[in-house]
């Protein structure tokens, strides 16, 4: 046997194969001691770049989708420290003729676009110009798909992308968003009460106020209701119909969301959405700021002009109700 082993070659083989195994089982070893640390290296990557665009949410859930389209690679739903839902997250990606792009976007249950930010961008014409157009829909209804502000001109072609993912993400997000069926709860929490003020005089515009309390039976803000009848542009021509909306106030009397019920929405349909997404600026003001974002948009009335001049007349009437 001694012999066998002096021979050159089985010498070299057995050594070898000695030094083999010995690194196999270091590498092994290495590896099971390193695995899990890459691995919770890149969930913890992968879990700041969530926050980046939804810094409320502390850890993530992964949706399955089913029958997505190809353009959405993920969906995931974000949780607080008290494992409450507080928006989901969308990776989507496309190409065109400039080259590829891929977005993060947070929405919340009710659509608001909560953050909205490029992953990677891959465009030959002017890639900050396309970074800000896709900024200005932060603060927007995902379903309105309607820009807060003046496009940057000359990214024809990678804004159409833009709005086509945003598109997709729209879908998605119509399926597998957790919407409350009571939208008061998001707001003033479980087991809230209502209590009508007995003391409210009704206006033409402004029809009712409830005081809301919180589980505890603390004062935690106020409902009114508005109502009011106006003209509009049907597909039949002008036409009349009326628009109820509900404004919700803080303890502080801050807007804290205005709902404009679709069933009780008596123009038209198709317009709904950029509505929305106008309401949609009020939110976080006092009632005294509300004339200057009237202002401010008195010349964007465009396809909806009947609507949204009933709208600010329903506003104007709660300001002067609320400040007297």
């Amino acid at each position: 046997m001694k012999e066998f082993f002096k021979k050159p070659l089985v010498h070299y083989t057995t050594v070898l194969t000695i030094v083999a195994i010995i690194c196999g089982l270091l590498i092994g070893g290495v590896n099971a001691i390193t695995a899990p640390v890459i691995k919770q290296n890149e969930i913890d990557a992968q879990n700041k770049s969530y926050q980046e665009v939804l810094p409320a949410g502390e850890t993530f859930e992964v949706i399955e989708l089913d029958n997505a389209p190809s353009s959405i690679t993920t969906a995931v739903k974000g949780l607080d420290s008290s494992n409450q839902v507080v928006g989901y997250i969308y990776i989507a990606s496309g190409t065109n003729k400039h080259g590829s792009m891929t977005i993060a976007i947070s929405i919340d249950a009710q659509g608001k676009v909560l953050g909205a930010q490029f992953v990677s961008i891959q465009q030959t014409l002017n890639v900050e110009g396309t970074r800000f157009n896709l900024s200005l829909f932060v603060g927007t209804q995902i379903s309105a798909l309607a820009p807060d502000g003046d496009l940057v001109s000359g990214v024809t072609n990678s804004f159409n992308t833009v709005r086509a993912l945003l598109t997709d993400v729209a879908t998605v997000h119509a399926e597998v968003a957790d919407v409350p069926s009571d939208p008061l709860v998001t707001f003033f929490g479980e087991d809230y009460s209502l209590e009508v003020d007995s003391t409210f005089v009704p206006t033409d515009y402004v029809i009712n106020k409830q005081n809301v309390k919180d589980s505890s039976g603390v004062e935690a803000g106020t409902i009114y209701e508005l109502e009011g009848t106006g003209e509009y542009i049907g597909y039949d021509g002008v036409s009349s119909g009326s628009i109820t909306m509900h404004i919700l106030l803080d303890e502080n009397a801050e807007i804290i969301s205005i709902l404009m019920p679709e069933s009780l929405y008596g123009h038209t349909g198709s317009f709904k959405a950029r509505n929305d997404a106008y309401l949609n600026e009020f939110i976080g003001l006092t009632i005294s700021e509300i004339q200057a974002v009237i202002d401010a948009n008195v010349d964007l009335k465009t396809g909806a002009t009947g609507s949204r001049t009933l709208i600010d007349e329903l506003l104007v009437a709660l300001k002067e109700v609320v400040l007297g």
